[in-house]
């Protein structure tokens, strides 16, 4: 699961491969985008603006200087990458969505800032977002009331409750990816989805089987991916639209997840407590962890609260860590597939892992995957499925030497940051290298900022980081991927996603 980022995203309506258009922003986009093009194409080698002095006005500017134009018409987010960085070095200053904007890269400059949330910077959220993510998710919360709920929640997280989601998400995953070993055509943008989806509803939420039998699975989903296109879209409350459509989702959806709630309320009601001095039976899921509160310490999450918060937990859970796992697949593609050389060398991790530990997952089969976690951080540090977060200055601060006034925006490069982390400058940044996790202290680089930091740091990032590794073990293990698209074309915004669908065959081996 990934952070749950502030992406305030207007242009995922164009760049959405199947969202509808109202009938108006399509009108403006053919009238306007074509103009956008030429004046784009030709600004773009031109350097960034570079740090403007406080309290001097700039010059007025066309739209279409603006870095926003340039992330529609490229279908990438208008940090982002390593080149604007360089252009314009790890602070700058360039017109975003008519607003001048601080662009933010390096460890040191995003950890400052990513350690002021609720002491002088806040996130901010789009209204579609604040709405349709729920007003009550951690996500939305700030101040004392972000940091009540947040170790409220904390308690699904710990490292004894995530032991006790292991069992259930390698069933999952070992039931799902040996239905994709069919030799068929698949979409493994969708098969990923559709597993992740699973993992969330039963295991982080712990709802029954009933959500994910064979008759019902594919409607279900389809209603999350109806609900997850408004989520970062404009919102046009009007019939017909993609905001519209998400939010009778969400309605469909809140029906049938308040009926799940109360049953698990009724069942941990009902059930006995363990003997003195027995051992208490593991919890299966995050939210039963979170309701276990109410009898335990007396906290309860009002309707409310709890009702925004598990969708958070099913968007966090399922979206982005499925938009992870395709990133790995893809970047294994790259390397070479099944014949390549990091393929071989996880084919020798996995046969000793197996040796020592066993077939099963346990903490220490876990902890010995140091190159698919290796894979796991590669993937996610040349690709994060959040590139970019945004804040606003609630007081004047000093980012990287420059000013930035109350009310300022800043956006920050997670993506940029990563890929020139200086630990490995010297190593090929920009290539595809698992083992330089391996060496001696890469895994406490301040550079790698996947799941964001400070206050907002993600609550499931351990368990995230548990599940990609689990897939690459699982996947080396067993199966051999046939890549069928050699040029698979990725948007940015606003999580990465392959344009093609990512196809693939995928063909059981014999193992060891």
């Amino acid at each position: 699961m990934s952070s749950l980022s502030q992406l305030f995203s207007p242009w995922a309506a164009f760049s959405a491969p199947d969202s509808g258009l109202s009938s108006t922003v399509a009108v403006v986009s053919l009238v306007c985008l074509p103009v956008a093009v030429i004046v784009a194409h030709r600004i773009s080698s031109k350097p960034v603006l570079g740090p403007w002095p406080e309290g001097l006005p700039r010059p007025p500017q066309p739209f279409w200087g603006d870095s926003i134009v340039q992330a529609v018409l490229q279908d990438d987010l208008p940090d982002a990458s390593v080149k604007s960085h360089t252009k314009g070095g790890p602070v700058y200053r360039r017109t975003y969505m008519g607003e001048s904007t601080t662009f933010v890269s390096g460890a040191a400059n995003v950890r400052s800032v990513l350690n002021a949330e609720n002491n002088g910077v806040i996130s901010v959220w789009p209204t579609a977002t604040y709405t349709l993510l729920g007003s009550k998710s951690l996500a939305m919360l700030h101040g004392s009331e972000h940091e009540r709920l947040r170790r409220m929640m904390q308690v699904a997280f710990t490292p004894k409750a995530m032991r006790g989601y292991l069992p259930r998400i390698e069933e999952i995953m070992r039931e799902q990816m040996a239905t994709w070993a069919s030799g068929e055509r698949l979409s493994g943008w969708e098969v990923a989805n559709k597993m992740m989806l699973k993992v969330a509803l039963q295991v982080i939420c712990g709802f029954d089987k009933e959500w994910t039998r064979a008759e019902v699975y594919d409607d279900i989903y389809h209603t999350f991916a109806t609900w997850l296109k408004g989520l970062f879209y404009f919102k046009f409350d009007w019939p017909g639209t993609q905001y519209r459509a998400s939010q009778l989702a969400r309605r469909r959806l809140e029906t049938m997840i308040q009926r799940s709630v109360d049953e698990l309320r009724k069942a941990s009601s009902a059930a006995s407590p363990p003997p003195t001095g027995a051992e208490e039976a593991p919890v299966a899921s995050a939210l039963e962890h979170m309701l276990s509160l109410e009898s335990q310490r007396g906290e309860r999450f009002d309707a409310h609260e709890l009702m925004d918060n598990i969708f958070m937990l099913l968007f966090a859970g399922h979206d982005t860590t499925a938009s992870a796992v395709t990133r790995i697949l893809e970047e294994l593609r790259r390397d070479g597939g099944s014949g390549g050389r990091v393929w071989r060398a996880l084919r020798r991790e996995q046969k000793e892992v197996v040796q020592e530990h066993g077939e099963a997952f346990t903490e220490a089969a876990l902890a010995q995957c140091s190159l698919a976690e290796g894979v796991a951080r590669e993937a996610q540090r040349l690709g994060p499925v959040v590139a970019m977060l945004q804040r606003r200055a609630e007081r004047p601060r000093e980012v990287g030497g420059f000013g930035v006034a109350q009310g300022g925006r800043m956006v920050l490069g997670l993506r940029s940051t990563m890929q020139q982390d200086p630990l490995f400058e010297d190593d090929e940044p920009r290539a595809f290298k698992p083992e330089r996790w391996l060496r001696p202290g890469a895994l406490r680089s301040p550079s790698f900022v996947p799941f964001g930091g400070g206050p907002r740091l993600c609550l499931g990032n351990i368990l995230a980081t548990h599940q990609m590794k689990m897939f690459v073990a699982l996947l080396v293990r067993h199966y051999d991927v046939e890549f069928l698209s050699k040029n698979e074309r990725w948007g940015w915004a606003i999580l990465p996603r392959p344009m093609q669908g990512f196809p693939m065959r995928v063909h059981a081996v014999a193992w060891p």
